[in-house]
């Protein structure tokens, strides 16, 4: 939840985006996410390592669900 719910955040001037309509920031830099796709994506494969050593099937399944339908997250 907290990569969906994120903030974004100006390169520039490190200011949170404040509204939705804006592709820049008022000081005409670029937004980026708070969380990078790939610390995201390295706490996914901690938790499927962690579900494969404990055998907990449940969270496993989960994160191959969430693999399976983003197939961009697979890199």
């Amino acid at each position: 939840m907290a990569f969906v719910l994120q903030d974004l955040v100006c390169n520039k001037c490190h200011g949170v985006k404040e509204a939705h309509m804006p592709v820049y920031c008022s000081c005409a830099g670029d937004f980026a996410l708070t969380i990078s796709s790939q610390t995201f994506m390295d706490h996914v494969n901690v938790f499927q390592n962690i579900a494969r050593h404990y055998g907990t099937a449940y969270l496993l399944e989960t994160i191959e669900w969430l693999l399976r339908t983003n197939p961009q997250l697979r890199h």
